[in-house]
């Protein structure tokens, strides 16, 4: 196949040749990957990633999602073992769930600034007044100009 000159338009190249009979429909070899991802597809993309990957994802998994991961595979399994030792009783703490029933006493934290009590703009005994006016059972009257 003869080339008379090549031109290249954006990431594609197009190749101008005068003997067009001789130009059979060729596409170009595709990227090849590295010998050092090499990927078994008997088994999971997960599993068949490396294992220095594979903890660093690991690394990112919540307790919970951990504790499923256990149960998965071989693979997984160690890999589980190894990230828990060396990551997780280090680094992360564990997920809480918190119930609104437990009412262990709050602990504020030291140095902290003190709250202020809003204080009301209503005295007690101009508050009881207000409440006896608005819930009188007895000794009330209506208006009868008012009906």
């Amino acid at each position: 196949m003869e080339i008379g000159f090549s031109k290249s338009l954006g990431r594609k190249r197009v190749i101008v040749s005068e003997n067009m009979e001789s130009f059979s429909t060729f596409t170009p070899l595709k990227r090849v990957y590295s010998g050092r991802f090499n990927f078994n597809y008997d088994i999971s993309l997960l599993e068949s990633l490396p294992q220095d990957i594979l903890f660093h994802v690991l690394c990112g998994v919540d307790h919970d999602d951990l504790k499923q991961l256990f149960h998965v595979s071989r693979i997984t399994r160690q890999a589980t073992l190894i990230v828990k030792e060396s990551h997780f009783q280090f680094s992360t703490p564990k997920k809480k769930t918190y119930d609104s029933s437990d009412k262990s006493p709050e602990i504020e934290a030291p140095k902290a600034p003190l709250k202020k009590s809003k204080e009301s703009k209503f005295s007690a005994e101009e508050l009881s007044d207000i409440s006896t006016v608005l819930f009188c059972v007895t000794d009330c009257t209506i208006d009868e100009d008012y009906e």
